[in-house]
């Protein structure tokens, strides 16, 4: 009986400790004004609660909060976000403000009226105390009806007096603003609580408020050009269209209350027309501005004219993306002629995303990181637009945030990005000596009017990314990362791939089966192709000799001919890979799998040709004849007995449809004659240690040991496509 004793102790007390508070009128005298009431003036509401019973003549259901100084001299609002709150966070406002809440009656007696915030026609918290008293406590309602706004009570701007008159102010407008940077997909999102503003006046001339206003928000001032408010930019908070055969008059029609704007006609609400740009009413006075953009969306972003409104600049080290945020009030002198307007700048807010662009960063290897590389291109799946296939490799300790995190800096002028996507969103191999990384793109190109059609989507492509860093088993990041985060000050990296690659847009060549042999000699002039009986290699000492051979495919469907001018090496890495696991296969289309696959042992890959080679493994390419490519790397020291080569190679070729001659430019060019693509191709190899006697290692090997190479050549077929 005991715990049950405990609960219901502990019940009571809660019950007990709970009290409740008043709020009323911001101003008493707009209550009256407005047929409150009286008994309403002042409402007793539970201090957990956020919301009156009844309805302000404002700021429907929130309640607000209004201080008063410590001696009782005065009062302010100092925060005009403080709406909805409850008992104690209106409370801590005060206390911040070094303030206090006002009593029932300072507050009854007008000592804070006009204070600002518009909360004159809110409910507001003050400090006496009613759950004890005799008053009634009013429960909250359990869900906001909609609130009844009132025309009379919307607010006009009066020109003379705002631009003339020092007591008034273009703050008494605006509510709040931000620009928040959300550095995961490097975007900006622009937000701005602006007073609903019906007609406006003169207020020299003439005092009836019978002129139009709206709210212009762009990145560019309504006052920078020969603009009118029927010629927004690409980002701005209206749209052309809606200005279609509409009479300049109309132009300025708005509801009496902010919610109507989400449910009625264009024609009804062109004050405050339709964009991408969201509207929240926030009261019937208070709405709400808000747009997310990425950087490839401010990038794009443009006046009437077409010229750019977001600078991107680049020095060696940064890349730079700047603009500023505008938010005006604008008015005609006339509603007959749009020749002439009337201007007030709200908030002008320059905003700026800064990218490291040079980022040196040395893994345990000694390697000189972040690397990427193109290991593919091809077709997408709807069979129209292109791929590209990256691999980044950077330092163990960190991986860059791929996943939804890949943001297109900059790219050449006639492609266009569709699509981000990773591959490996994380590290290929966990605990290996790099992090490598895919990532493929879907580009869009036009083919051009020359003969043949080409699709050029050559040039520098930029990437922005997120670095993190990689924790261990106990959750730490090393020390290392620490501080390579610690050099980037906040900013994310950026980094670059120079892309070559020209499509003949007449001849399909990406369906089309290839056949290759990859071998392995002992010697120099490839006579002696290594098997089981070959003598072994010294690790340090002998280079490994390694030919693809391809064979040359024809189409049977469309009569195409490829002739192949000459195959060059691009990528060789070498890798090991549990033997229980399944072979390691490539894929030709895309270029990843092999020694770019999540199951290889962590210590690789090594790169021994290519982006990113390490010297000491001596890589080199060799001279080529016809349909073969030949290169050599030394032999080193790997932890399993069976290697795996990984050998990219660029095909350079001519190709004939239909008895005409077709110069086929792919890749990399060569020539205006000539033209390439990417095909990957992977070999194993047997490794095993052996002693080694003494009369059969050279003496300037320093009693080296030696390895017996078996190697087994590999038959790839490819299906896909040839230039993935």
């Amino acid at each position: 009986m005991l715990p049950f004793l405990l609960l219901t102790a502990v019940l009571f007390a809660e019950r007990a400790s709970a009290t409740s508070h008043w709020i009323a009128a911001g101003s008493q005298q707009q209550f009256i004004e407005l047929d409150w009431n009286e008994e309403d003036y002042q409402l007793c509401t539970d201090d957990s609660s956020s919301q009156s019973a009844i309805i302000s003549p404002t700021w429907h259901y929130d309640i607000a909060v209004r201080c008063c100084e410590v001696d009782g001299s005065g009062a302010d609002s100092p925060d005009c976000n403080a709406h909805p709150v409850t008992y104690a966070e209106a409370v801590q406002v005060c206390e911040d403000a070094n303030m206090r809440l006002c009593t029932l009656q300072e507050m009854l007696s007008a000592i804070a009226t006009g204070t600002g915030c518009s909360y004159d026609g809110a409910y507001i918290w003050v400090s006496d105390e009613c759950g004890t008293s005799s008053a009634t406590t009013t429960a909250a309602p359990s869900s906001a009806p909609t609130p009844q706004c009132d025309a009379a009570d919307m607010h006009g701007v009066n020109w003379h007096t705002l631009l003339n008159d020092e007591t008034v102010t273009t703050d008494d407008l605006v509510y709040g603003s931000s620009i928040e940077f959300d550095a995961a997909s490097l975007s900006l999102t622009f937000s701005a609580s602006l007073e609903y503003v019906g007609l406006s006046a003169d207020g020299n001339f003439d005092d009836e408020f019978n002129l139009g206003s709206s709210y212009w928000i762009d990145f560019q001032s309504f006052s920078s050009g020969d603009v009118g408010i029927d010629e927004p930019g690409s980002c701005g908070n209206r749209e052309v269209a809606s200005y279609d055969g509409l009479e300049f008059a109309n132009s300025w029609t708005y509801p009496t209350n902010p919610d109507d704007l989400a449910s009625i006609e264009t024609a009804e609400r062109m004050a405050y027309p339709p964009s991408d740009w969201a509207i929240t009413a926030e009261s019937c006075n208070v709405v709400e501005y808000e747009r997310t953009f990425s950087w490839t969306e401010l990038t794009s972003c443009s006046d009437a004219g077409d010229s750019a409104l977001v600078q991107m600049t680049q020095s060696n080290e940064t890349v730079t993306l700047s603009g500023t945020f505008y938010v005006e009030l604008i008015s005609p002198y006339s509603m007959s002629t749009d020749n002439y307007y009337r201007t007030a700048v709200l908030l002008q807010q320059d905003f700026g995303i800064v990218l490291i662009r040079q980022v040196n960063v040395l893994a345990s290897t000694g390697v000189s990181l972040f690397i990427p590389s193109v290991i593919g291109y091809g077709r997408a799946a709807d069979g129209g637009n292109y791929t590209m296939t990256v691999l980044i490799q950077s330092a163990e300790y960190v991986q860059l945030g791929m996943d939804d995190g890949v943001a297109p800096i900059s790219w050449p002028e006639d492609v266009d990005i569709l699509d981000i996507a990773a591959v490996t969103p994380t590290c290929l191999v966990a605990s290996s000596f790099t992090c490598g990384q895919i990532f493929k793109m879907t580009l869009a190109a036009e083919c051009s009017a020359d003969v043949p059609p080409i699709a050029d989507l050559s040039g520098i492509y930029q990437f922005g990314f997120t670095p993190q860093c990689l924790a261990d088993d106990d959750g730490n990041a090393e020390p290392a990362c620490d501080t390579f985060m610690d050099s980037l000050d906040g900013n994310d990296v950026v980094l670059e791939i120079d892309a070559n690659y020209v499509d003949d847009c007449s001849v399909d060549l990406y369906e089309v089966t290839f056949t290759g042999d990859l071998e392995f000699y002992s010697d120099a002039d490839f006579t002696e192709p290594v098997n089981s009986d070959s003598e072994p290699f010294v690790i340090g000492q002998d280079p490994i000799y390694g030919k693809v051979t391809l064979e040359i495919p024809n189409d049977p469907e469309d009569d195409t001919d490829y002739e192949f001018v000459e195959v060059s090496v691009e990528t060789v890495m070498v890798c090991t890979v549990d033997p229980d696991e399944e072979d390691l296969t490539v894929n030709a289309d895309a270029g990843t799998g092999g020694c770019l696959s999540s199951s290889i042992d962590a210590d690789g890959p090594y790169n021994v040709i290519g982006t990113g080679a390490t010297a000491k493994y001596e890589g080199a390419v060799l001279s080529a004849s016809g349909n073969e490519a030949t290169f050599s790397f030394l032999a080193f020291d790997t932890p399993r007995e069976t290697i795996y080569v990984h050998v990219q190679l660029l095909l350079t070729m001519d190709s004939t449809v239909s008895g005409e001659r077709r110069r086929r430019r792919v890749m990399l060019q060569t020539s205006t004659s000539q033209g390439n693509a990417f095909q990957s191709y992977i070999g194993s190899a047997t490794v095993e240690a052996v002693e080694a006697e003494t009369t059969e290692v050279p003496l300037e090997t320093d009693g080296a040991a030696a390895i017996c190479v078996d190697f087994v050549p590999a038959l790839f077929v490819f299906i896909a496509g040839i230039f993935v």
